[in-house]
């Protein structure tokens, strides 16, 4: 006898093709559980269904359509044409949910003739069918299958069935909206009404956790709150509040986003407006979840409804708990939303408060327009929109869930009065806004136009003002928090605020050493311009009543000014060296630093401090290469182009060890978030041969003319003024400074995460073999216990033994 799916399957060949019509006919004798059966036993993806049917799903669905909307026989009862549409939407809700698992498709089309049709429009056409609606109302009665509570058979019969409608599809569900019989019995009048697709009902997790899923979420909950409230539930059905919005993926599918051209990806533009909108409501509901006792274990877009009110947003949660269809994906790539699930939550089938915290990065990062690569980082424009922001999505993303948040600072729940009731999602949310903050001020000061654009070209253009802006704002943070007596932080605050003193005094350091030469030059050439750093020294030195000339005291024997021709080759040079020292650290140096608030020992310390060292020097030591033969002697310009270009490589090559001592540390500790081969764009490592093979002309020529050996100085510096400006200058501290920035920023945060680590993993040790230790001596233990008992400390105190009871 055949099986009721084989019955089915040789009933849609009469339909659609030139099958037995007595095969068609069998439908109509069929009950309601037969229908159950063969919809329960459809196999779950394409592969299984080609091997069951033997015909693409794909093709089935566009052949059931052309006959759905053709010219149909009335050969069948209403009630059979109503449940062989029933039986198209459930295998097209099986293809869409494979399509977006496995393969990444949002929208999902087929060919029916000579048109398109999408998957959602398909399926509100089906529901807009009242045979279609009776069919559902037929086999998703709780009544029919299975005993159920009487509220939820009364839940289940204030649903109006002619008001339903296709809403959209979920993982496992379809989702319908409609409206209730009796509203006056009703919580809404409006309401969503969750039907889980048959064949994923035979999955014992799936029918587990939606029949409990009213109990498990039936507590009072706010209207305000971020939770949706659920009416009822049964093995195959949720009914619950109806929300308006759109889903956090169809905004992010729906939003203008600009594709950035490959060699710009490490500056892609990001929308700074809606992170800052989004990211904040979406750690506000998260935060109140947390308060309410939940925890999501399925953040995803598609189970976040946006509530968009113009300049504030709203986020709200639906589908709570594991899906577990995540659980059934192959080892490897993940998918669709299948890569917002917590690697844990993949592999095991259940998750906690740290899954959730992985699903909150991948959301931050998604909402910012990127996610994680294959390897497990972050995107490089990450590190240069904020290394506070990417320390903050490294420690959310991280692949083991015991590494999350190892290096944010999150007060312990132990101390709730430290606390002041703020769970520790708050506290991502302060951190998350403080960046932003920077973020916004940052963007702010951006060049916008053409024009502004040209001009940020030239050194100096705002950087003293702009760094001092940034550096304010940092303050103002570090003092609210002093102010309201929270400590986990200001720490970095005050790191922050101390690199930023640094980058604006070196924006005046290399902004006045770009003036110094400028003003020197136009005076060899006549021209009576000056600083106004220069208008004030011989302001002040005018009013005290001297005469002394300052800066012609330093000029050195030999040194004329102005000789335009004589001084021209140290002018080039020195102009050229200021442009590139000016851009170079403001582009590439400025605000990062290796240092950590944990020690390190050994070759780690050394390398540290060589490497800060070497980075807050290139503030200073290329500026004095040029200052230094502007007001003292000229003739130093060729020793002065050596020191500076060695002492640069010197510096790349210490950045470089300090790299790759960290990659092959944080390789072996296993650390997710940092690449295999080495911390990408690798630019400094490539930059090296390039710089090596400049430093030999400039160390032979630069001699030379020392010497006296060779005479063409004019040729020479502008050979060297060349380089300078066209690949340092444009390149270098330019289009190619974001990726070094990336790359410098990686190996700091991953040093600090070895660092937190080590500590960690030091303070488990030491509590290990202090156990081991009181195991082994109970005596000592309890010789303890004696001593803090108040009378024993009183006797001692008193120089009496210690008695004991």
């Amino acid at each position: 006898m055949p099986t009721p799916t084989e019955t089915l399957a040789a009933a849609l060949d009469a339909l659609t093709a030139d099958g037995d019509p007595t095969a068609a006919a069998a439908l109509d004798r069929w009950e309601p559980q037969d229908w159950r059966e063969a919809l329960l036993d459809l196999p779950l993806d394409e592969h299984g269904y080609y091997d069951r049917f033997h015909r693409h799903q794909r093709a089935e669905i566009e052949r059931l359509w052309t006959w759905w909307t053709g010219t149909r026989d009335h050969r069948h009862t209403p009630e059979t044409v109503g449940l062989l549409g029933l039986y198209l939407l459930t295998v097209t809700a099986v293809h869409c949910s494979e399509r977006a698992r496995f393969h990444g498709e949002t929208t999902v089309t087929y060919t029916c003739g000579d048109t398109q049709v999408t998957a959602a429009h398909l399926s509100t056409e089906l529901v807009a069918d009242p045979r279609v609606r009776d069919a559902l109302k037929t086999l998703y009665d709780p009544a029919a299958t299975g005993p159920a509570p009487q509220d939820t058979l009364d839940q289940w019969a204030l649903i109006d069935f002619d008001t339903l409608r296709f809403h959209r599809h979920g993982t496992t569900s379809i989702i319908l909206y409609g409206k209730s019989a009796d509203p006056k019995k009703s919580r809404r009048t409006e309401f969503a009404l969750k039907c889980i697709v048959y064949p994923y009902q035979r999955l014992p997790a799936i029918a587990d956790a939606t029949r409990t899923y009213a109990d498990r979420f039936d507590t009072f909950i706010p209207d305000d709150a971020p939770l949706v409230v659920v009416w009822a539930s049964h093995d195959n059905w949720i009914l619950q509040d109806f929300l308006t919005g759109q889903t956090l993926a169809e905004r992010l599918r729906t939003r203008p986003r600009t594709e950035p051209r490959p060699r710009k990806t490490a500056i892609r533009p990001i929308d700074i407006a809606e992170l800052d909108l989004l990211g904040n409501a979406l750690l506000y509901a998260l935060a109140d979840l947390v308060r309410l006792g939940y925890r999501h274990e399925d953040l995803s877009p598609s189970n976040i409804i946006v509530q968009d009110f113009g300049s504030t947003a709203r986020m709200r949660f639906i589908d709570l708990g594991v899906n577990h269809l995540h659980t059934r994906t192959l080892p490897g790539e993940s998918y669709g939303e299948a890569v917002y699930v917590a690697p844990e939550v993949r592999k095991g089938g259940h998750g906690d408060d740290q899954a959730d915290l992985y699903s909150l990065g991948r959301l931050l990062l998604a909402i910012s327009g990127s996610g994680l690569g294959p390897d497990g980082s972050l995107p490089d424009h990450t590190y240069v929109l904020s290394t506070g922001m990417a320390r903050l999505l490294e420690d959310l993303v991280d692949a083991d869930p015991d590494r999350r948040l190892l290096v944010t600072p999150i007060e312990p729940p132990e101390a709730p009065e430290s606390a002041q009731g703020r769970n520790r999602i708050d506290q991502i949310r302060e951190l998350f806004q403080r960046e932003m903050e920077v973020i916004r001020e940052a963007a702010r000061l951006e060049p916008e136009g053409a024009m502004e654009r040209l001009k940020d070209l030239l050194p100096g253009s705002g950087t003293v003002s702009r760094q001092g802006r940034i550096m304010r704002v940092r303050q103002r943070q570090a003092a609210a928090m002093r102010d309201q007596g929270r400590t986990a932080d200001v720490s970095r605050l005050r790191q922050a605020q101390r690199l930023r003193r640094w980058a604006w005094g070196a924006a005046f350091l290399l902004w006045g050493t770009a003036a110094l030469v400028a003003t020197w030059w136009l005076e060899d050439l006549g021209i009576g311009w000056q600083a106004k750093w220069i208008e004030v020294v011989n302001i002040a030195l005018a009013e005290a009543g001297s005469d002394f000339d300052f800066f012609a005291a330093m000029r050195m024997d030999g040194y004329v000014v102005p000789d335009p021709w004589g001084n021209l080759p140290a002018r080039l040079v020195g102009f050229s060296f200021a442009l590139v020292n000016a851009r170079l650290y403001l582009n590439l140096f400025a605000e990062i630093s290796p240092l950590s608030s944990l020690p390190r020992r050994g070759r780690q310390r050394f390398l540290t401090y060589a490497t800060e060292f070497g980075l807050r020097s290139m503030a200073v030591l290329p500026s004095l290469c040029v200052i230094l033969p502007t007001l003292v002697q000229s003739d130093w310009w060729p020793l002065a182009t050596q020191i500076g270009l060695v002492w640069t490589a010197a510096v790349f090559s210490v950045f470089i060890a300090f790299e790759r001592d960290i990659h092959r540390r944080a390789r072996t500790a296993g650390l997710s978030t940092v690449p295999e081969g080495e911390f990408p764009p690798g630019r400094l490592a490539r930059w090296r041969p390039t710089l090596v093979i400049y430093c030999v002309p400039v160390l032979g020529i630069g001699t030379l003319i020392m010497l006296d050996l060779v005479q063409d100085e004019l040729v020479y510096a502008s050979f060297v003024s060349l380089i300078n400006l066209s690949i340092y200058y444009f390149k270098s501290a330019g289009a190619d400074a974001p990726r070094v920035r990336t790359e410098l920023s990686r190996a700091f945060l991953a040093a600090e995460r070895l660092d937190r680590l080590d500590a960690r993993d030091a303070g488990q040790s030491g509590r290990r073999m202090q156990t081991r230790g009181q195991r082994s001596m109970p005596w000592a233990d309890s010789r303890s216990r004696i001593a803090r008992r108040p009378e024993v400390r009183a006797s001692s105190a008193s120089g009496a033994n210690p008695s004991r009871s």
